[in-house]
């Protein structure tokens, strides 16, 4: 299979099967995404000016477990959505009404990511530390220090992200309780890696554009309304258009994690097809 054939089967079947799946999403995620957005819309905004020498220790303790908390809240709730998306794009599995669930299951998918993040860093560390020295050097190039710099700068972009592709590939095996580790996954990748990562970066383009487009229209809307409304209702305008936009900025982050997985999915399955294996691991019967 060539690399085109590769790009437009992953591309394809990313799009496929994350938009023919947008209600099995929403049931699979409604719990943690309604969590999300009530979290997001009522957390304390952010002070414009942040004084060290001005914070208590109370206050700072409070404030690492409070990030701590919602750290474990999130990685939680996206292993339990990641599992539930995968067994039901590899198997079928159709989530449960409440579908809110950790198990052992999750708590090995959650481990999985964290080492396969950890190795993702590890790769990264060179690949960043080329860029600098690249920058250190063509600091004084002017236009043909920038052009080298950007190419540079997408060309490592997209290294890490395809080799960060084919090892998450053991998320979904780890997902339908397939055993093999990173060196597993990133072989059965291969080929998968750069056509992975270009579909997700543009699968995870046209949420955000979507979203975009969505949130422009509700702000214009509030704005027509708001030539011809009484001033009184300024106030009550302004907050729905805010809670319009928390509601979206959710709704983006929670469709771009979905997407992302789709395309996950889509190349766990090609990596084992295009090599005479089912999505289970299993050798097609070729005689």
């Amino acid at each position: 299979m060539t690399f085109g054939g590769r790009l437009k089967a992953v591309m394809g079947g990313s799009l496929g099967l994350f938009f023919s799946n947008i209600v099995v999403a929403l049931r699979i995620a409604w719990p943690w995404g309604l969590l999300v957005f009530l979290v997001s819309l009522f957390a304390p905004a952010e002070p414009q000016h942040f004084e060290v020498e001005t914070v208590t220790t109370p206050q700072a303790l409070l404030f690492i477990i409070g990030f701590v908390v919602m750290a474990a809240i999130y990685a939680i709730a996206f292993a339990s959505v990641a599992v539930a998306w995968h067994l039901h794009g590899l198997l079928g599995e159709m989530p449960k009404p409440f579908p809110i669930r950790f198990a052992r299951r999750e708590l090995r998918f959650l481990g999985q990511g964290i080492l396969v993040g950890l190795v993702m860093f590890l790769i990264g560390l060179p690949v960043g530390l080329a860029f600098g020295i690249l920058t250190a050097i063509l600091s004084h190039s002017g236009g043909f220090g920038v052009a080298v710099l950007a190419i540079a700068g997408l060309v490592g972009y997209f290294t890490i992200i395809s080799v960060a592709m084919r090892y998450s590939l053991i998320l979904p095996a780890t997902a339908i309780d397939q055993d093999f580790g990173l060196g597993g996954a990133f072989w059965r990748g291969e080929g998968f890696g750069l056509p992975m990562a270009i579909t997700n970066v543009v699968i995870a383009l046209l949420v955000a554009l979507l979203s975009l487009a969505l949130q422009f229209g509700v702000a214009a809307l509030a704005a027509l309304y708001l030539t011809v409304a009484p001033a009184a209702l300024a106030p009550t305008v302004g907050a729905f258009v805010t809670v319009v936009a928390t509601f979206f900025d959710t709704a983006t982050s929670f469709f771009t994690i979905v997407a992302g997985l789709a395309v996950v999915t889509t190349g766990y399955r090609l990596g084992y097809e295009s090599r005479g294996y089912d999505i289970y691991g299993n050798r097609f019967d070729t005689d």
